[in-house]
């Protein structure tokens, strides 16, 4: 190989730290890390019986040729709080819907990291998990 363009692939590929050459992807793994470091002590936490239910719209379950449950749920308790993370394992969004027994009518379902909250009714709320996403919600 010339030597000339083996220096520059060194320059290009291998000195240049990928943080400088993509600043988005930098911003992104910061994120990960302090969302990481955020939930690990609830994920350390002890697990309560499992109580909630979720089911997926008929058109996410058709995509999946109805063999297995694509959103996966697991709930913490931690510091008074209860935490339910869903987990999509499929490309498409999917429309889930929630049954939390422990939830009371009109209670509000704060979805975090997202500025947002869920209302509840008799215990169940929707939400659409993004294809390959997972959303927490706390309540």
């Amino acid at each position: 190989m010339n030597e000339r363009l083996v220096k520059h692939l060194k320059q290009e590929f291998i000195v240049v730290p990928a943080a400088q050459k993509f600043p988005a992807t930098r911003e992104g793994l910061k994120e990960c890390a302090r969302r990481s470091s955020w939930l690990a002590p609830v994920l350390r936490s002890n697990s309560p019986l499992k109580r909630t239910v979720c089911t997926t719209d008929a058109q996410h379950r058709a995509w999946l040729a109805r063999k297995y449950d694509y959103v996966y749920t697991m709930e913490r308790e931690y510091a008074g709080k209860r935490f339910l993370i869903a987990v999509n394992v499929n490309s498409i969004a999917a429309a889930a819907t929630f049954i939390v027994p422990e939830l009371v009518d009109d209670s509000q379902v704060k979805v975090l990291w997202e500025d947002r909250r869920l209302q509840s009714v008799d215990g169940v709320f929707q939400d659409t998990i993004p294809g390959l996403g997972a959303v927490v919600y706390s309540y």
